[in-house]
């Protein structure tokens, strides 16, 4: 084997010390590795066995080559656009708004925003969803299931603190529903400043409002230019193949 890539720094250890091969490990979320602008310990020392560095952003990208002198890659998250799609008649209900979150608070940290997202629906008066991203738990979905839970919402929310995509909001954008997000992973690359919002529950509150106040047709426009900003980016599965090039041409 040329190459071991490993998909967290916490997982080099596993790579043998007798293997002479080059190490590429992925950065995917800037919180796990950075504190105060500076690499966490244990991450820098892990850091110290790779050769390429492959980060889920250009952000990403760019505090990481202020910080090691080894190359940094960047491969984004890419959305299959074939899959994730409009399913349309699938809303299982007319009566109110169904707003989902993605993910669970593992890091106990609230890391994704799971209580925020909680307090914003409460204020605006509108259900959530909390699906769970661990195999196990009651509600998780297959990934080939996804898109038709995307598309019985009216609107995902992305109230992270930080993110390398994320996969979800790349989802529901591809199956044209209706996206607020902090601004996180390429999120902003992505959409519209009126769906952009400060980590705090005033401003989705203020977003989400403004999305509950608009009609049904309205929504589906919202969601119908998500899906195009998606396809014309290369946050696609097709759009990725570049990026994959660059990182063999490594070995």
């Amino acid at each position: 084997c040329g190459i071991v890539y490993v998909t967290h720094w916490g997982m080099i250890s596993g790579v043998p010390e007798w293997y002479r091969g080059k190490i590429a490990v992925g950065v995917w979320e800037g919180g796990s590795w950075f504190k105060d602008g500076e690499l966490y310990e244990c991450a820098g020392q892990s850091f110290s066995r790779a050769d390429m560095l492959i980060a889920a952003n250009d952000r990403f990208a760019k505090r990481l080559r202020l910080l090691v002198r080894i190359p940094v890659s960047v491969l984004t998250d890419g959305v299959n656009p074939t899959l994730f799609r409009p399913v349309p008649g699938h809303r299982t209900s007319v009566r109110g708004m169904r707003v989902g979150i993605v993910g669970c608070n593992w890091k106990g940290d609230d890391h994704k925003g799971i209580q925020i997202a909680r307090e914003a629906c409460d204020r605006v008066g509108v259900g959530l969803l909390i699906l769970k991203a661990r195999p196990g738990d009651a509600d998780y979905l297959r990934h080939e299931e996804m898109h038709l839970w995307y598309n019985s919402l009216d609107a995902l929310l992305i109230c992270s603190q930080d993110e390398g995509g994320p996969n979800p909001g790349l989802e529901a954008m591809a199956c044209g529903i209706p996206v607020i997000s902090t601004r996180v992973g390429v999120m902003p690359e992505l959409l519209g400043d009126e769906w952009l919002c400060d980590r705090t529950v005033d401003s989705f509150s203020k977003r989400l409002r403004a999305l509950s106040n608009m009609s049904a047709d309205e929504r589906i426009d919202v969601g119908a230019e998500n899906r195009r900003s998606v396809l014309l980016s290369t946050f696609t599965t097709e759009g990725m193949a570049p990026s994959f090039e660059r990182i063999l041409s490594f070995i």
